[in-house]
């Protein structure tokens, strides 16, 4: 009597690849050499690479309604970052504001972040915020 799993796997018609079995394995050191005294005090002092600063723009904005959050996520888009209020903002139209943008910001794969009492900060993938 055949179980679940082995009628599954002859409904789908799994069959194993050839890979599957090993025959022969790879020995290997698992610690890695102890580097020297001297190698460790040039890597405590060494100098470190000025990296560029990215270019990136920010904007700030005060949404009131759909175009304004529309330019918002166009500019998320193009890779811009967006510091946006609610402040003033009717509840129900910031609640409806506040969703479309978040949808906008998933298509995009970026984040929100929520800096203070109806204001977000939206940012493009690949930028993150540091506390400090």
């Amino acid at each position: 009597m055949m179980n679940l799993a082995e009628k599954l796997r002859d409904f789908v018609g799994y069959e194993p690849y050839e890979d599957d079995t090993y025959d022969t394995y790879e020995t290997y050191d698992a610690r890695p050499a102890k580097p020297s005294r001297h190698a460790r005090r040039r890597e405590v002092y060494a100098e470190p690479a000025a990296a560029p600063a990215p270019s990136m723009q920010i904007s700030l904005m005060k949404l009131e309604s759909a175009d304004d959050a529309r330019y918002a996520i166009q500019q998320l888009a193009q890779g811009g970052a967006v510091l946006f209020s609610l402040a003033g903002t009717p509840r129900a139209l910031s609640r409806r504001l506040l969703d479309f943008v978040c949808g906008g910001l998933y298509a995009y794969d970026g984040w929100v972040e929520h800096v203070a009492i109806d204001t977000y900060l939206l940012l493009p993938q690949g930028i993150e915020v540091l506390y400090g």
